[in-house]
């Protein structure tokens, strides 16, 4: 029995042997072998695959577990380039014995400390394009493989600080960036499904696999994502991803590229998506929030947009029916900004021109694009809007604050067929000073929109900027406020109701800060809006008060305009395009008043309407329509204007009725004027007019009354625009004896279709006709009051003499009958001397002072006194006989008869007895008239013979002259002048005021004008004074 058993045992020990022989020898292929022809075979095969070398430091193998490890493993760059492509610190994988009989199994799949280097050239290469090349040349897609489902399952994935890093040379600038998969686990990731799997057996979602990791970059953003299968059949997978704090500033390389811009704000976002890939098709859905953190978008010059936060809310998209819905955004301190350059265009950021054509797919027709959209709520707060226009001359900026804005249920349809939205929105804000709140709903595109807007005290002075782009004024102040609402139905039939204000208004003139206009308030109430027409339940403008400023440049309101000339036709074009009917019930003007400064005339005029009330009713832009007015108003505190009628708003020349008058103005307010154009203030005066005026297509037919009462003239003003026009005469004339200027009665007519014909030039170019015709010759006009005499303004005198004469009698007579028709008449009385009367004078004080030598005259009157003749020729005769200064020379002299001696030699007053003679005889020849006039003045005096052809006894006058030049020299005193020409005003005086009904005021003594240097000398000048 025991030969037996021992017989048996070798061959068990043999076995046993060999066996353990067998398993020692795959114990050191294992750990020594496998290892060896491992890292051989992979770097021989990967090499020859990928095209560039492959390196592995070591491996290991376990051949319990058959886990297999590897360590160092490096995928060289392409050939001439340095460094790696990919760099594994250890790969170890643990493949399961089973799955050599089924069902793919590992254990487990462990990656550590890796590193992948992925860098894009200049040309757009990626450092790994030879490895893509090189499969893509190996496919081959016209042979189709047949396909076998594997099975296959890794019970644990292991993924720890596995870094990517990757840079794109593509750029204008270098984008560098490095992810770093911090870990990575995955659980029983593969095709192998688990039957009744339940969240209770998995503790979490009831996936068939699950992943889970988290990612970091080098800029600072931050990834977690897991998820996993959670059915086969189909393929359906859920992901989760959250990230937080991506820096949108580390994509700045790529927005270089196409924009100058700098980008800056985090980026997060929890999403949650759910994806399965059917047959028939894949479904996604996607669902989550997603987030932006202190985003903003600038240039060197500008900041576009900054906000400090952006978020949506409940955020889901289908992708595969397009159906997106999100619950809220909200949008938090967003800062606009926007800026209109010099051409009036936007400026944005400047794009880059790009190098890569694109196809226009505009020439093809694509379907719509289907979507439905939807949005639970938006909102933004705290948010400001800056904007600069730099395309007007002066640039505007204004800061618009406090926008709120909310947006409630939007919701929009693109189908094949239509596309319709509707929602509700409210938008409030802050600008200009004011408030500006908006609210509106939509039900549809085909349906009810309605809105309202309140506008609250806009500050308008604020758009100086665009106001000086169009007028030359100075919007100082201002405030604006509306209240409308409107509504559209089905995108048609536009209607609005509500009223606007505009209220404290002032404007300047620009550059000299006059004031040009103010209102207190303009209302435009019961607005209503239907399409093609708008109508006003009342127009009222309250207070309003209009400067006019008239100078050398024109009116002010000629100034303010910077519209063409045309500008008004374009808006006359614009109105019959649009066909917009306007209707008034009721426009009023309130207290108006216009200020009236004209500073051309030489001194400046100045006149005001106030309480100027209008009110005009039934306005229509029926042409068939006529509206009633009336109006009334004060002019310079006292003048009252008023009037009624009815016209064709739409065309007065058609149809109008005016009945007016004016009454009670004081005319010296238009003083100016007459100093200018007149040479004369105006001291006193009153106007009124009243009107009847009827106008049928175009023909104007009316009749005006008009009354000047106590027109009178002031001081004469030196004018260099004067007409030379004996103006207050003609008034004197005109008036009647209780000083009133009046005309009933006089028409006017005219064609109003001829543009040179103006109404009130009418008016005013008949009255100045009457006036013209009184004034164009004022004496002949009198004279017709007095017989036709026209030479009353002079009375001649005789020399030496102040007595007035017969026909100076006569005509003094004829000024009394006018001055007691014209009560008013008031005239002036001067003396025109006559320079002759000067030698008459000395000669006659040189006789007197020869009679007795003590003579002194006080006045030129006591040289007016007789002469005793006879005592003359004896005192004459007696001095001659006892000169002895007449020589032989000249007696040969007078009795050659020469009397036209050397100019120098015949003035009197020279020297020597020969010269006095022959000045004597050359002014006998010379002046003959003057010399009879004296010889009638002096009767005494024998005249000299014209010639003397012998020696013979000197006449009394030649003796005289011989004597006088004896005597010492003598003058005349100016004022003895004087005194003959007072005298003789004096007794014209006595002459006028004989008859007691004309007051002594009514004449006035003064000295001679310049200008009546063609009157005749030795005569009374005779004006009538304004």
């Amino acid at each position: 029995m025991s030969d037996k058993s021992s017989s048996r045992n070798p061959w068990r020990k043999r076995i046993l042997i060999s066996g353990l022989v067998l398993f020692t020898l795959y114990l050191c292929f294992g750990i020594w072998g496998v290892p060896a022809i491992l890292v051989s075979q992979a770097q021989k095969h990967g090499s020859e695959a990928l095209g560039r070398e492959v390196t592995i430091g070591r491996a290991s193998f376990n051949p319990f577990s058959f886990e297999t490890k590897i360590y160092n493993l490096v995928i060289a760059e392409a050939d001439g380039k340095s460094g790696s492509l990919l760099k594994v610190g250890k790969l170890s994988a643990n493949v399961q014995l089973s799955s050599v009989f089924g069902t793919i199994l590992l254990k487990s799949v462990e990656i550590e400390d890796s590193d992948i280097w992925i860098t894009k050239d200049a040309a757009g290469r990626l450092s790994f394009q030879d490895v893509l090349d090189g499969f893509n040349a190996e496919a081959t897609p016209d042979e189709e493989e047949p396909s076998s489902e594997i099975t296959a399952q890794i019970m644990k994935t292991s993924v720890d600080n596995f870094n990517l890093h990757f840079t794109d040379s593509s750029l204008p600038s270098d984008y560098e960036e490095t992810l770093t998969i911090e870990s990575f686990n995955g659980r029983d990731i593969g095709t192998v499904e688990k039957v009744s799997i339940k969240s209770s057996d998995t503790g979490g979602p009831a996936y068939h696999w699950d992943f889970g990791g988290v990612v970091k970059t080098a800029s600072g953003a931050n990834l977690a994502i897991d998820g996993g299968a959670t059915g086969q059949l189909p393929w359906s997978f859920e992901l989760n991803a959250s990230l937080a704090d991506f820096p949108l500033a580390s994509l700045q390389a790529y927005i270089d590229e196409s924009v100058i811009a700098q980008v800056e704000g985090a980026l997060g976002f929890d999403f949650n998506a759910q994806i399965v890939l059917a047959e028939e098709g894949a479904e996604i859905v996607v669902a989550g929030d997603l987030g932006l953190n202190g985003f903003s978008i600038s240039d060197p010059e500008q900041e576009f947009v900054a906000l400090e936060s952006l978020t949506f809310s409940g955020l889901r998209a289908d992708a595969v029916t397009m159906d997106i819905s999100i619950a809220d955004v909200s949008m938090a301190s967003p800062a606009f900004s926007a800026i209109l350059l010099e051409d009036g265009s936007l400026r944005l950021p400047a794009f880059r021109e790009s190098t890569s054509s694109v196809a226009s797919a505009a020439e093809e027709e694509n379907a719509p694009f289907v979507f439905t959209a939807a949005i639970e709520g938006v909102s933004l707060s705290k948010g400001s809007f800056a904007f600069e226009d730099r395309s007007l001359a002066t640039p505007f900026s204004t800061i618009v604050e406090n926008i709120e804005l909310a947006l409630s249920d939007l919701k929009a349809t693109q189908t094949v067929e239509a596309y319709d939205a509707s929602g509700g929105m409210s938008l409030g804000m802050t600008l200009l000073g004011g408030s500006l709140q908006l609210d509106s709903k939509l039900e549809a595109l085909r349906g009810l929109a309605t809105a309202t807007l309140a506008i609250d005290e806009l500050q308008l002075s604020e758009l100086q900027s665009y106001v000086s782009e169009y007028a030359n004024v100075e919007l100082q102040e201002g405030a604006f406020s509306a209240e409308l609402s409107a509504k559209l139905e089905s995108m048609a039939n536009p209607s609005a109701t509500g009223s606007l204000k505009l209220s404290g208004l002032k404007l300047n003139e620009l550059g000299n800060e006059r004031e040009m206009l103010a209102l207190q308030r303009l209302s435009l109430e019961g607005i209503e809006f239907l399409g093609d027409s708008v109508s006003f339940k009342s127009v009222q403008i309250v207070e309003p008060l209009l400067t006019v400023w008239q100078n050398e440049e024109g009116a002010n309101l000629s100034r303010i305009a910077k519209i063409e000339e045309k500008a008004e036709e374009v808006v006359s074009e614009v109105e019959a395009e649009t066909g917009l009917a306007v209707n008034i019930e009721t426009f009023e003007l309130l207290s108006g008043g216009v200020d009236f400064v004209d500073t051309t005339p030489l001194s400046t005029h100045k006149s005001r309407i106030s309480g100027f009330d209008v009110k005009i009713e039934s306005i229509s832009a029926n042409p068939e329509s006529l509206a009633s007015f009336e109006f009334r108003g004060t002019i310079d505190g006292s003048a009252r204007l008023q009037g009624e009628g009815k016209l064709n708003v739409m065309d007065p020349k058609q149809y109008l009725d005016l009945d007016m008058s004016f009454r009670g103005y004081d005319l010296t307010a238009t003083s100016p004027y007459w100093e200018t154009y007149l040479g004369r203030a105006l001291a006193k005066g009153q106007f009124e007019i009243t009107s009847k005026y009827s106008v049928r297509d175009n023909q104007l037919d009316g009749t005006n009354n008009f009354r000047i009462d106590q027109l009178t003239l002031g001081e004469k003003v030196e004018s260099d625009q004067a007409m030379s026009l004996p103006l207050g005469f003609a008034i004197k004339l005109m008036s009647d004896p209780s000083g009133v200027i009046s005309y009933d009665g006089l028409p006017v007519q005219g064609d109003l279709s001829d543009p040179q014909v103006k109404p009130w030039g009418l008016v005013g170019r008949a009255i100045r006709n009457l006036i013209l015709n009184a004034v164009a010759s004022p004496f002949k006009f009198l004279a017709g009051m007095v017989g036709g005499r026209d030479d009353l303004d002079t009375i001649q005198f005789e020399m030496g003499s102040v007595e007035i004469s017969p026909e100076g009698l006569e005509k003094v007579a004829a000024l009394q009958q006018i001055m007691k028709l014209r009560p008013g008449l008031t005239i002036d009385v001067a003396y025109k001397m006559d320079e002759k009367e000067a030698s008459y004078l000395l000669s006659q004080y040189e006789k007197r002072r020869l009679l007795n030598p003590a003579f002194e005259a006080v006045s030129g009157l006591d040289l007016l006194q007789p002469i005793d003749g006879l005592a003359l020729r004896a005192v004459v005769t007696e001095e001659y006989t006892k000169s002895e200064e007449l020589g032989s020379e000249s007696v040969a002299a007078m009795s050659s008869g020469d009397a036209s001696p050397p100019a120098e030699e015949a003035t009197p007053g020279k020297t020597g007895v020969v010269k006095r003679l022959v000045g004597v005889f050359k002014r006998k020849k010379e002046e003959v008239d003057s010399a009879q006039d004296l010889e009638e003045n002096s009767p005494e005096v024998a005249p000299i013979a014209e010639e003397a052809s012998e020696v013979r006894e000197l006449s009394f006058e030649e003796k005289l002259t011989v004597v006088l030049s004896k005597q010492p020299s003598l003058t005349i005193d100016d004022n003895w002048l004087a005194d003959l020409a007072s005298e003789r005003i004096q007794n014209f005086k006595l002459a006028l005021l004989a008859d007691e009904a004309i007051d002594n005021s009514r004449v006035f003594a003064t000295e001679l004008p310049e200008s009546d240097t063609n009157k005749p000398v030795g005569s009374l000048l005779i004006k009538v004074i304004d």
